[in-house]
């Protein structure tokens, strides 16, 4: 049975290494046994109230476009699937827009269907949001995110000013028609 102390050494290792991660995905999966259209996926759970089931390893995207090439990231794009990853995670400002970029040319096109994809936005204002929203889908390749976050918030005084600045608005807005 895969833990929290496994997955957690095998992360540590896998951060210096490159392969723990993967060799504690495979070995999960493989435990667990569930099975979808791309193969052994890694054990799941319910993503807070949402009806929506994530993998426990959600693969992060800001290390794609900072430690690899395109081909790189393809293969570890494919690795991250084979392993039993449906989680993945990117933000505009990774990169900067390079991370959205890796996905849209390497994991929407084959894997959309089977992923749950969450991006982040940074904007400070409704129109920026927008803006953000618009260039994140075009980049992702995908007429939808499954997640769409406020970024980098350091402040309770900075959730006041996004929400003033309408920046909620536009979530709650892009939620509604199913964009988001």
């Amino acid at each position: 049975m895969i833990n929290r102390r496994s997955l957690l050494a095998a992360l540590g290792i896998g951060s210096f290494t490159g392969t723990g991660w993967l060799r504690w995905t495979q070995a999960a999966a493989a435990a667990e046994g569930e099975i979808d259209a791309l193969g052994r996926v890694l054990p799941t759970r319910a993503f807070g109230r949402a009806d929506e089931r994530v993998t426990l390893a959600c693969f992060g995207g800001w290390h794609l476009s900072r430690f690899y090439d395109d081909a790189g990231a393809e293969r570890i794009v494919r690795a991250a699937i084979d392993a039993g990853i449906r989680f993945f995670d990117t933000a505009e400002s990774y990169g900067p827009h390079e991370s959205e970029r890796m996905y849209g040319r390497h994991l929407t096109p084959r894997f959309r269907d089977h992923v749950f994809l969450m991006s982040k936005t940074m904007a400070r204002d409704a129109a920026t949001a927008r803006q953000h929203l618009d260039d994140s889908l075009a980049r992702l390749r995908t007429d939808r995110l499954d997640l769409w976050q406020m970024h980098a918030i350091d402040t309770p005084g900075d959730v006041d000013a996004r929400i003033d600045a309408g920046v909620l608005d536009v979530l709650l807005e892009a939620k509604a028609a199913g964009r988001v």
